[in-house]
């Protein structure tokens, strides 16, 4: 069945509660494991409907954020998902205290029982409404973003389309467009200080009411950071600082020197060469030569691209009002994943596809083999491994989507990995901060975010430039808004990827045998645990900042 054709109707939150509790008096009463295990199946089923539902409300609102049927199921879903989430948790809760756990746990993963303790003390009655104000104040950032259009040489773009012309080979042009996309945003930058203000406030009151003495505590257990905590990503933040930011540096005065430009500004922070990397042909070819790629690639990502052509589970062109960045979702009674972009004609629309390819081959493998209950158990470092790594992977395939300028891309996208790592280090930096100092002002956290662009991106000047030199640019990153401290989550990915990149050059075959190794034990064990299966290093360790670095050297073509 086509996405569009799915049928949707309204989850009934208050009867949906019901069934919830009827099932928790039955497997509180049951007499034996088996019993439970059995209950367990129908609240899979259930969940599944429940989540389905859900998740078409939230594609079709994503799809048109103006649409005002969508914009209502959005807007009873944000009032009402919060008193949903304190059931599944008294739901949880009785797994977790069931006289017959060990018996499940010899059926049930234990990292699903793990995650369950951290979630439940993640929700209670008592913050509902916070809850629901929360919610609220997302789908208002949502609503704001996507509406922004920016004028630029007689037309009018959405902030999508213009990152477009991040790339383009005319530095002025790329200047031109970075002063018309911050003048744009200058238009909202006072609702979205406000609107952020009003969040750290709502997540600030959560967690003191669960007891907690920062929402970043609450945040971490929400994500189900279940082998690392703050002290892990404190000990990554300085790994990043040795290794990689002295890395960068040299990477971007190659750039500066390529480029005959004296001083790297924002508008430069996507120019990796002096070649003009564009894909061949339109979105329609992109797309076709995804086709051929996953094809060919190995007999599942063949299997699953053609279902979800058959299902049109892709919406890869950009418009108006379309929410404006990419992701991948699931829709489990059809047992389809669903991708969403906004192809603007650049480089990054293939590395959108492969990217989010990767979270739809975990999806494909799930469904095949993790009940239904327990998918959640998955967390998003795993997740964003599989998706960062299936990039890499396709390298092989560059050809189709560059022709001769394949070797061109896969330098670009290299130099772009790496360099991405401290920005997103400071994203998560900035957030543990606006969280544990939760008094300091909108003009504090704008002060910190330059302050420490400063120190990630010494080579990076925003002088002079409407918008990014007041220290605002964090306002654009919608995880910052959206799932907080969840951006960390790609770095930590991303340099256990590069060690996917470092076997791939040794033994492709190899290395993909390992990587679909990764991608099946999905949320059946922790991150670490996960990585240490298949022979990875953590990448909180010396040893796999030395390992990356260096394996980036060799390509980019650096001297150590």
């Amino acid at each position: 069945m086509k996405v569009s054709q799915m049928p949707y109707a309204r989850v009934d939150v208050d009867e949906t509660c019901k069934k919830i509790d009827e099932f928790i008096h039955a497997f509180k009463n049951a007499e034996s494991a088996e019993e439970q295990l059995a209950l367990d199946v129908e609240i899979g089923k259930l969940t599944e409907e429940v989540e389905t539902n859900m998740t078409l409300a939230s594609i079709r609102f994503t799809q048109n954020t103006a649409d005002k049927f969508y914009q209502a199921e959005k807007d009873y879903y944000d009032e009402k998902t919060p008193e949903l989430e304190v059931k599944l948790r008294e739901l949880d809760k009785c797994y977790l205290e069931s006289k017959f756990i060990d018996e499940l746990k010899n059926r049930i993963p234990e990292s699903y029982f793990i995650n369950a303790r951290m979630a439940n003390e993640t929700v209670d009655n008592r913050i509902i409404d916070q809850l629901t104000q929360e919610n609220k104040l997302i789908t208002e950032y949502t609503k704001i973003m996507s509406s922004v259009l920016v004028e630029f040489k007689g037309n009018k773009y959405t902030l999508s389309q213009m990152t477009s012309f991040n790339h383009s080979p005319d530095r002025k042009e790329r200047k031109q467009a970075c002063i018309a996309t911050g003048k744009a945003m200058n238009s909202v930058a006072g609702q979205l200080d406000e609107i952020y203000d009003k969040l750290v406030e709502v997540r600030t009151l959560i967690a003191k009411k669960l007891g907690f003495k920062s929402f970043s505590e609450v945040a971490y257990r929400r994500l189900g950071r279940n082998c690392y905590d703050q002290f892990d990503v404190a000990k990554f933040r300085d790994n990043v600082r040795k290794y990689v930011v002295p890395l960068i540096c040299e990477i971007k005065q190659k750039v500066a020197a390529d480029n005959g430009i004296r001083k790297l500004a924002l508008y430069d922070n996507d120019i990796y060469s002096s070649s003009d990397v564009k894909p061949v042909g339109d979105a329609e070819q992109i797309f076709a030569s995804g086709r051929k790629m996953y094809g060919e690639m190995h007999p599942d990502t063949a299997k699953l691209f053609s279902a979800m052509e058959q299902a049109e589970a892709f919406d890869l062109l950009s418009r108006e009002n379309k929410w404006g960045g990419g992701y991948c979702t699931g829709l489990p009674e059809y047992k389809i994943p669903f991708i969403m972009s906004n192809f603007n004609g650049s480089l990054g629309d293939v590395d959108v596809l492969t990217h989010e390819f990767g979270h739809a081959l975990e999806s494909y493998y799930s469904y095949l083999v993790t009940p239904p209950s327990m998918r959640g158990s998955i967390t998003m470092d795993t997740c964003e491994v599989h998706s960062m790594s299936m990039e890499f992977f396709a390298y092989k395939w560059m050809d189709l989507f560059f022709g001769d300028k394949k070797q061109d891309y896969i330098y670009n996208h290299v130099a772009g990995a790496i360099c991405f790592i401290p920005y997103g280090t400071i994203v998560d930096f900035f957030q543990q901060t606006a969280y544990d100092y939760y008094n300091n002002g909108k003009k504090d956290r704008n002060i910190f975010w330059s302050d420490i662009e400063g120190e990630f991106l010494p080579y990076m000047s925003s002088k002079g430039l409407p918008y990014f030199n007041t220290g605002r640019r964090w306002q654009m990153k919608a995880h910052i808004f959206e799932t907080p401290f969840y951006y960390i989550d790609y770095c930590v990915a991303q340099m256990t990827a590069f060690q996917f990149l470092a076997l791939m050059r040794e033994d492709y075959d190899a290395a993909f045998e390992k990587y679909l190794q990764f991608l099946k034990i999905g949320g059946t064990k922790t991150f670490l645990e996960t990585v240490e299966e298949v022979g990875l290093i953590s990448p909180f360790e010396e040893e796999a900042f030395k390992k990356v670095t260096d394996t980036v050297r060799k390509i980019l073509g650096l001297k150590n």
